[in-house]
Order: structure tokens, then sequence, then C-alpha cells
């Protein structure tokens, strides 16, 4: 659950199953950073990288590949699709762990707010 944050959570238009198998991978990498580096702020790059290849949210990148041609642009909006979906994950009611939340660069960091 965001603590601090007033800002609203974007849908992402991907199937269902597709979006579910994003949020349960994005859950497992959450789980991971807290507890390889639970003071540390993070966003979708640190959690990620840049290679997709390998990992459920290459379905976004394909997405924007298909309609636009440039690789580049396609992972800049693919990027800001997997922030969409990684809040969505932190913002989650029923998600037990409470997170801070802050903007810098355009990029929305979290850290876990232990209690």
């Amino acid at each position: 659950m965001l603590v601090n944050s007033t800002t609203k959570v974007i849908n992402v238009s991907l199937p269902l199953d597709k979006e579910q198998r994003i949020l349960d991978f994005l859950l497992g990498m959450v789980y991971a950073q807290c507890a390889i580096a639970p003071d540390k702020w993070f966003s979708v790059r640190t959690l990620l990288g840049y290679d997709w290849s390998e990992i459920p949210l290459k379905v976004l990148f394909d997405k924007y590949r298909r309609k636009i041609n440039s690789d580049r642009e396609a992972m800049k909006l693919a990027g800001k699709d997997a922030g969409h979906l990684l809040k969505k994950v932190l913002a989650d009611k029923r998600f037990s762990r409470k997170f801070e939340m802050k903007n810098e660069k355009l990029i929305n960091q979290y850290k876990w707010k232990r209690e």
C-alpha cells in the first residue's frame, strides 16, 4: 500500500492473463528488493534493468514495437506502462507492506516503509 501518494493508478491495456502474470512477476521483484535492500529507493528501472527479453514484461515492449518503428520509443512507452503496473502492485490494499513514494526526474521511486 502506498502511504504518501495522491496520484492515481493508471490502467494498462493488456489481456487480463498477461497483466496478471506481469503483476505477479513485479510483486516477486518487490519482495526480492525488500529482502536485499530494504532501505533503498527503487523504480522500474532499478528492478528490471533494460533487457526484458526473458521476462513477462516483454509483452509490453512487443505491444509498442508492432505499432512503432523504433526500439527506443517502444521501450520508453513500455517502461511507462511497467511503471503504471508497478504502482498498481504497490497501491493494492491487499498488499500488507507499506511503501513511500517520491518522484525524481519524472521517475516514480518507492521505498519500503518498515514499521
